[in-house]
């Protein structure tokens, strides 16, 4: 571990868990690389943006949940479920290859393009985000370090070796091999349901790390397969959620701040309390540097 860190570690012993997480975990070395001062990454509040089906949905991907386009062509237990994965491969790579072709076509919304204005204006170590969507529009919108944890559509993974790999929107033939170590034991790189979702762990220790002075946002989620809400109660951060309506399977009483409309019609308004948060706690830090 550098020296620098672990310095950070025994005088500012509340955030140990955040910056291991941060140190250990490859996905964002650029957390760390982007400042000189380790101490002031520290001191810096964040935001945390959990993201859902809803955030993409404008933008025309169909999620599981609606009626028609490319999710009534399929059955989900058929092409999503990892416990049939092996009896109906020839399905689940039809109906990913299709799902490539679709996002091809598909552009990022004003919610996409605003994260990354985010981004840009405080730094991917400030504004960090989790989507639960597969699809490649936030990083298309310009954002970077997204932590997708079901996986990532525009790539294959190799079951024997864990090798992955990137297509593009291309098809993936049926019998194709890995390029590691050429096996045809490969799969879409998306978590299907019944299968371990390896970066629950890293989104886990991000919310774990929340401080007082921190924000955690949920876009466009119901909270079904991803808590949010039991994540974040009881936490003293701010907490702000956005949904088309009010859900029944989300605990909405533990944010502070509830939008009931589209995200691309919120997402200014949250982007407001989001700068709020992040402009107070800079000049905190700046004050006590």
């Amino acid at each position: 571990m550098p020296q620098n860190v672990s310095i950070c570690i025994v005088f500012l012993g509340e955030f140990v868990k955040t910056i291991n997480f941060i140190d250990q975990n490859p996905h964002f070395d650029l957390l760390l690389s982007l400042t000189h001062n380790k101490n002031l990454l520290v001191i810096m509040g964040k935001t945390v943006i959990v993201s859902g089906a809803g955030l993409s949905a404008e933008s025309g991907i169909p999620t599981f949940r609606d009626k028609g386009g490319l999710w009534e062509k399929y059955d989900i237990d058929e092409v999503a479920n990892f416990c049939t994965f092996y009896q109906n491969k020839p399905a689940v790579f039809r109906f990913f290859n299709e799902f490539r072709r679709l996002i091809k076509t598909i552009e990022p919304n004003h919610a996409h393009k605003r994260l990354a204005l985010l981004q840009e204006e405080y730094g991917p170590e400030r504004v960090l985000l989790v989507t639960q969507n597969v699809d490649d529009l936030l990083e298309r919108a310009g954002c970077s370090n997204v932590l997708h944890v079901h996986g990532f559509l525009t790539e294959m993974q190799c079951l024997a070796c864990g090798h992955v790999w990137d297509i593009g929107y291309e098809p993936c033939a049926l019998y194709s091999t890995c390029p590691g170590c050429e096996a045809d034991d490969i799969k879409p790189n998306v978590v299907l349901f019944n299968e371990v979702a390896p970066r629950y762990r890293d989104m886990y220790a991000l919310v774990d790390g929340l401080q007082p002075d921190d924000c955690l946002v949920a876009l466009g989620t119901s909270g079904t397969v991803v808590p949010v809400a039991e994540l974040v109660s009881g936490r003293q951060c701010t907490k702000i959620l956005c949904n088309l309506e009010p859900c029944y399977t989300m605990q909405e009483d533990v944010f502070d701040h509830r939008f009931y409309k589209p995200v691309t019609g919120a997402i200014d308004d949250i982007a407001v309390h989001i700068e709020d948060i992040l402009e107070h706690k800079a000049a905190t830090a700046e004050n006590s540097i």
